[in-house]
């Protein structure tokens, strides 16, 4: 059996090769900045006072988050729930992880829960 030991990529898979000085607190850590569409994510969007009320089962059961959907839409926002997967693709997988926290977002967009973690 052959097996290729060198530099790999194929359409699963990739090596990276880097090169570092001898020293043992080298620090790998680095910033990796990509484009994705919030859009891909709307699980659900609200319009209306009613939509959120009915969302969550009645004005008596409304939570903060509740309460603070109906307060954008009286400022005439529309709200979106955002939803992502850890076992999806690795985007996926960074904003559940993370967040939006380390996301830089449009001006006019207000991230009213964006934490990351489960």
């Amino acid at each position: 059996m052959k097996v290729k030991s060198d530099f790999i990529t194929n359409s699963s898979s990739t090596n990276f090769i880097i090169s570092v000085p001898f020293k043992a607190d080298v620090d790998l850590r680095t910033t990796i900045s990509i484009p994705i569409n919030l859009s891909d994510y709307i699980n659900k969007t609200f319009t209306t006072e009613e939509e959120v009320v009915d969302h969550y089962g009645g004005m008596n059961y409304l939570e903060e988050e509740g309460k603070e959907i109906i307060n954008e839409i009286k400022k005439g926002k529309m709200v979106h729930i955002l939803t992502c997967s850890d076992q999806e693709d690795s985007t996926e997988t960074m904003l559940c992880e993370n967040g939006l926290d380390n996301v830089k977002i449009p001006k006019d967009v207000k991230v009213l829960r964006g934490n990351g973690g489960y």
